[in-house]
């Protein structure tokens, strides 16, 4: 199977898109730990943490979007 610059491009697109459909920062996670039935001075160590795997994958999946523009962009001009 010979994959050309722009299906890896393509498939870049598609995971990056999924993992951000996943990640993408859902609005029940605080990124700063606060619990939301306690004041703002508790602080839950569980949510900051998922919060920072949410913010890395999300990030992760908007560079594959990127990259994927990328690919497919040079295999359309080595077409």
């Amino acid at each position: 199977m010979h994959l050309s610059i722009s299906s890896i491009g393509l498939l870049m697109d598609i995971v990056g898109v999924i993992l951000l459909w996943r990640f993408g920062l859902p609005p029940d996670v605080n990124r700063h730990g606060a619990r939301f039935v306690f004041p703002a001075s508790a602080s839950n160590s569980a949510e900051a943490v998922k919060a920072k795997i949410y913010d890395f994958f999300a990030k992760v999946a908007l560079l594959l979007i990127v990259l994927g523009f990328v690919f497919q962009f040079i295999g359309s001009l080595n077409a």
